[in-house]
């Protein structure tokens, strides 16, 4: 099956982040990809291509939850 390069965006219990994810093309199949990486963590997004390096992401908790 042919996999292409996905920035996923996803939640974990250390906050927000983005990754690249191989994946196959459709939005089941490359949530599934991604859960299988990613165990545990909640996916919020998945953009094709390659983004992880240049992406900002914000955890949902205040400067003063720090």
């Amino acid at each position: 099956m042919f996999r292409r390069p996905f920035t996923c965006i996803f939640k974990s219990s250390s906050g927000t982040s983005a990754c690249i994810v191989d994946a196959p093309s459709g939005a089941e199949n490359a949530r599934e990809a991604a859960e299988e990486k990613l165990p545990g963590a909640e996916i919020i997004a998945m953009i094709p291509g390659i983004h992880a390096g240049h992406t900002y992401t914000y955890s949902d908790y205040s400067q003063e939850d720090v």
